[in-house]
């Protein structure tokens, strides 16, 4: 990405990543399965981390790290994620769709 993105628009844009491929247990993964790094051209599943570090590699580290923080506070207080969104994305969460539709809830309730 080379512009900058708010907060809502990561995102959203981490739940577009997710509903093309999810994981667990790693933040992302290439067609057989195997562990990629989040930018690697082979990667084509991502968790939530994995899916919000591939949007905001670089450029965007500061916004990505608020998109986290603020997804964090979401998992915690309205999904009851436990300690993590690690532990809710390889746990908790249902399925791809579940969190996909978790992110995008969190984007509409953010305020700057």
């Amino acid at each position: 990405m080379n512009r900058d993105m708010s907060v809502p628009e990561i995102l959203n844009e981490a739940a577009s990543l997710i509903r093309k491929g999810w994981t667990m247990n790693a933040e992302a993964r290439d067609l057989n399965g195997n562990i990629v790094h989040v930018t690697s051209d082979d990667a084509v599943s991502f968790c939530v981390l994995g899916a919000i570090h591939r949007i905001t590699y670089k450029a965007l580290a500061f916004r990505g790290y608020m998109a986290l923080a603020e997804f964090e506070g979401y998992v915690r207080s309205r999904l009851h994620g436990g300690s993590s969104i690690s532990h809710w994305n390889d746990h908790i969460a249902k399925d791809q769709e579940a969190v996909a539709i978790a992110l995008e809830n969190c984007a509409k309730g953010y305020k700057e």
